[in-house]
């Protein structure tokens, strides 16, 4: 049996590094320990990771204007009409709500 192993070294349990138990792939590593596999991989979380940032500052968007349009309203009703205050309001928290939704359905494709 060969002696050949990954030459990344892991770290266990008790937090000490041992070498991986894979046979070499490419360039003395495993496939998963390859920098360019390790790098590509990398790239994929960072992705996600931007995409799931984008969706909840959208969401803090839509949150930020909704609050806008109920104090808006609110103050429509207790006698200070700000007409235009309170469209630019809702027509905010519209185009907000509409990225969000635009955001999110591109998961579903």
């Amino acid at each position: 049996m060969s002696d050949e192993r990954c030459k990344k070294t892991v770290t266990t349990d008790t937090f000490r590094g041992r070498k991986c138990s894979r046979k070499p792939w490419k360039d003395g590593y495993c496939k998963q320990h390859h920098p360019e596999t390790a790098a590509k991989k990398q790239e994929e979380y960072r992705k996600r990771f931007d995409e799931r940032m984008l969706k909840l500052r959208a969401a803090g968007d839509v949150s930020k204007w909704r609050t806008a349009v109920v104090e808006a309203a609110c103050n429509f009703i207790e006698g200070e009409p700000q007409v235009l205050l309170l469209k630019h309001a809702v027509n905010a928290y519209r185009a907000a709500q509409k990225a969000l939704d635009d955001l999110c359905s591109g998961d579903s494709q």
